[in-house]
């Protein structure tokens, strides 16, 4: 057995030696710890290239079905829109079509949706309004009335009036038989140029529903169905 030599130390010095191995286990945690980070960020560049490749497919995957199904029903979408005709003499475009089975226990939306949008006349329409409605605020209560009014012609966030608010507007222009309100609304009515957006495809399909225990719910002793949406984006499944 190999002998140990003592090593005798002043108080100085063993303050010394102890500071100096703090430091070197200071410096010693610190290059793991930057060891650990280069291999944190291999892992996360390894499974970034498999994870970013697998859902480029999933999403050219869901894009290729997407237009599969609208080829599908391209012909039946427009059989109903002939068929409907009699039903719409003003030639209203319909933007979307449900679909169900003869059984009930599937169902599909097909369509696109529709962005608000206006050429610039529609400035000519606001301030006509406008006027109208500033002639109606004669005291405190009525003002207020004016107020709930003029916020039916505030903007979205795209800058756009809403055709909704614009509908229940016209109806008011209407009712109120005042010539300058309603030759407003009637030049808004005429800027409105609506932009169609991205089509999308919703599917349900009839499930049997089940209680918080996970038994199904019966009626009359039979299963009680409800309709389940088919997640169709990554945040649904």
């Amino acid at each position: 057995m190999a002998n140990k030599e003592m090593v005798a130390m002043t108080a100085e010095e063993k303050a010394q030696f102890e500071a100096f191995q703090k430091e070197q286990a200071r410096k010693a945690k610190i290059e793991s710890k930057r060891d650990m980070r280069k291999q944190l960020q291999q892992m996360v560049d390894e499974e970034m290239a498999t994870s970013v490749e697998e859902l480029q497919e999933c999403s050219a995957m869901m894009q290729s079905t997407k237009c599969k199904i609208f080829d599908r029903f391209d012909t039946i979408m427009k059989m109903r829109r002939e068929i409907n005709e009699e039903d719409n003499p003003e030639g209203d475009e319909q933007f979307s079509f449900t679909f169900t089975s003869s059984d009930g226990s599937k169902r599909l939306r097909i369509g696109h949706n529709m962005n608000d949008g206006y050429l610039d006349q529609v400035e000519d329409g606001i301030k006509k309004v406008r006027e109208y409605l500033r002639t109606l605020a004669k005291d405190e209560e009525s003002s207020r009335l004016v107020d709930a009014v003029m916020r039916l012609l505030a903007r979205d966030q795209k800058g756009n009036l809403k055709a909704s608010r614009v509908l229940q507007l016209s109806k008011m222009a209407e009712e109120s038989g005042n010539e300058t309100f309603k030759e407003g609304m009637s030049i808004i009515r005429d800027a409105y140029r609506p932009t169609r957006g991205k089509t999308y495809i919703r599917c349900q399909v009839k499930t049997t529903k089940l209680d918080s225990e996970g038994n199904p719910v019966l009626e009359g002793g039979k299963p009680v169905k409800e309709w389940s949406d088919v997640g169709l984006s990554m945040a649904e499944v």
